[in-house]
């Protein structure tokens, strides 16, 4: 394990490598691939590598989740009147209040008795599941609330 000091550039994350690497006498060679998330820097690194013969491949999960954020964007959903923004204020709300979440709590108890209390789930900048899962629960809590009321 070798830490990288300095600036995170993609030029000095590659000199780093190549600099450990050349200490242990380790060619590139051995590497057929490197998984890296989609950052600048990220692509910069991995112009370095296929320089060498290495395989860049940008992280699957982070690919998704860039996707999923412009997917659930208003301005990509032509008649959507606003619905993404509206169901991203209503969870950062009840996130955000303790006393409206406890409502929201509440009202579920009292209409889904027996049932499992849902809480709004909050988006995870890393995580693509995280921005489709807040959606997906969000409109599974507000249709029980309606079916139920």
């Amino acid at each position: 394990f070798e830490v990288h000091h300095g600036t995170t550039t993609g030029d000095a994350l590659f000199a780093n490598l190549s600099q450990a690497f050349n200490s242990f006498e380790f060619n590139l060679s051995f590497i057929s691939a490197v998984t890296t998330d989609m950052t600048g820097n990220m692509n910069t690194f991995g112009w370095r590598l296929a320089e060498q013969g290495v395989v860049h491949l940008y992280c699957v999960d982070h690919n998704l989740h860039l996707n999923c954020k412009i997917a659930f964007d208003d301005s990509n959903l032509p008649g959507s009147g606003n619905a993404m923004k509206a169901a991203r204020s209503q969870i950062e709300f009840f996130n955000s209040s303790t006393q409206a979440l406890d409502k929201l709590c509440n009202i579920q108890k009292t209409t889904r008795s027996g049932q499992q209390i849902l809480k709004p789930t909050q988006d995870v900048k890393t995580r693509w599941w995280s921005t489709w899962k807040k959606y997906f629960k969000y409109l599974f809590i507000s249709c029980k609330r309606r079916t139920n009321s």
